[in-house]
């Protein structure tokens, strides 16, 4: 990558004319030495991954072998559609997306390890939500 902090990656943007999303796809393809479009590829399945992590945690038994985690996805969801959830509707919903992936990394499924296992459904959960709110396209969210 040519940059490092968030000013420089700014101002590479702007000298090249694209916007993060096109610059960081370049800068991937090249590190990789793969064509552009196999990258873009590449990210398009592992969105998928991360939206059928949120589907499965929201609507299959994700109880841990040891017990300790589990449903506590399904259990927020029934809680805002019961009663207002102290966050707002917005957050509360990623919440629970979020908590949806962790519980499927949890009982041993399929998820993407973005940044990390342990955090592996911040991203997921913001990224799923805010596609369901504003009505983007997997495209857009890839």
């Amino acid at each position: 990558m040519n940059f490092r902090t968030l000013q420089e990656l700014a101002s590479l943007c702007q000298a090249r004319g694209l916007g993060i999303g096109p610059l960081m796809l370049e800068e991937q393809a090249a590190e990789s030495g793969r064509d552009a479009r196999l990258e873009f590829a590449k990210m398009a399945d592992y969105y998928a991954v991360m939206k059928d992590a949120v589907q499965r945690g929201l609507h299959e038994d994700t109880t841990s072998r040891s017990g300790l985690t589990g449903l506590d996805a399904q259990r927020v969801m029934a809680y805002r559609g019961m009663s207002d959830p102290a966050l707002d509707a917005d957050a509360s919903l990623a919440m629970a997306y979020a908590l949806a992936v962790s519980e499927v990394n949890a009982s041993m499924g399929r998820i993407i390890a973005t940044p990390t296992a342990g955090s592996c459904g911040i991203i997921p959960g913001v990224f799923v939500s805010c596609q369901q709110r504003f009505g983007w396209s997997d495209e857009h969210m890839t």
